[in-house]
């Protein structure tokens, strides 16, 4: 965006297809230069240029911070390089220098901006213009939207943004089998370990979740710990945006909640974390494999 009191600088690429033409360019540079738009144009050079009309078009592609291209049909056929001999030589070289700066850019660049007098010329943008924004001066309102552009300052300005509505994601129903008398089988509890293990462990918990890679993240927090709960709806209730200590405490005391859970490895809640973990491959780092082992062997789940 252009700096608050700071002159954009803007050169005018056009062909001169006629004296009025001349003249219309002009009076448009005029106007941008008493609105505060820095223009320059071969009419303001008295004479010629010391450096040589070549040269100095260059220079003026390299000072300009945004470059107006004023469509024709005479510039189109002169950008083009399919004037007659002789004719239009400047806007060849600066179609020259202006095709291969957006092909040195990949044309990834606001640099270039098309600009038109009448509503039908739409077609005389050159081809590798005809992806940028160009404006049809043909009242105040576009002169307006064209200035704007110049000055950093079209668009709207976005609002604040808002805390995150965080929704809990809809879950499934576990599938079922059916035993040989036609009956189902409902899986098994998640098994719960004796107290004195638990509070042995918290310390060692709280540490794990604290060293997580990911765990200072709001978003992925949440995504971690609904995939490490089998995406039980609860699962969202657990997540707060706090530093990681108090976050992994309020973690840790709401997991006996999921004790009767029915986990995957039908075993106490904290397995469905360290499965995940290792899911993720964050247990390849020292300081959370070793947790992740001294865990897995307390609450008795496999640690691969």
């Amino acid at each position: 965006m252009q700096e608050p009191g700071a002159h954009p600088r803007v050169f005018v690429s056009y062909s001169h297809d006629s004296p009025a033409h001349r003249e219309r360019v002009l009076g448009l540079s005029e106007r941008l230069r008493a609105d505060g738009i820095d223009t320059r144009l071969d009419q303001y050079v008295n004479g010629a240029p010391p450096e040589g009309w070549p040269r100095w078009m260059l220079n003026q592609l390299d000072w300009a911070e945004c470059v107006l291209v004023i469509c024709t049909a005479t510039y189109y056929r002169r950008f083009r390089g399919l004037e007659a001999p002789g004719l239009g030589k400047g806007v060849d070289w600066e179609g020259a220098i202006i095709t291969q700066a957006l092909y040195d850019a990949r044309s990834v660049t606001a640099k270039f901006i098309p600009v038109l007098f009448a509503a039908g010329d739409g077609g005389c943008i050159p081809e590798p213009l005809r992806g940028l924004t160009f404006y049809t001066l043909t009242s105040d309102e576009a002169y307006q939207a064209l200035s704007d552009a110049l000055l950093g300052q079209a668009g709207v300005e976005p609002g604040a943004l808002g805390p995150p509505q965080w929704q809990p994601r809809a879950s499934g129903t576990p599938l079922v089998f059916a035993d040989a008398g036609g009956q189902p089988v409902q899986p098994a509890a998640a098994g719960r370990v004796d107290e004195q293990t638990w509070q042995q462990q918290r310390l060692v918990l709280r540490d794990l979740l604290v060293a997580l890679p990911a765990w200072p993240l709001v978003r992925e927090r949440k995504a971690f710990v609904e995939a490490a709960l089998g995406r039980h709806p609860a699962a969202a209730n657990l997540i707060w945006d706090d530093d990681g200590y108090t976050v992994a405490g309020n973690l840790i005391l709401k997991l006996h909640f999921f004790d009767t859970v029915p986990l995957s490895d039908g075993h106490h809640a904290v397995c469905g974390l360290l499965a995940e973990i290792r899911a993720r491959g964050w247990d390849l780092h020292p300081a959370i494999g070793d947790q992740v082992q001294t865990l897995a062997a307390a609450f008795g789940c496999t640690a691969a």
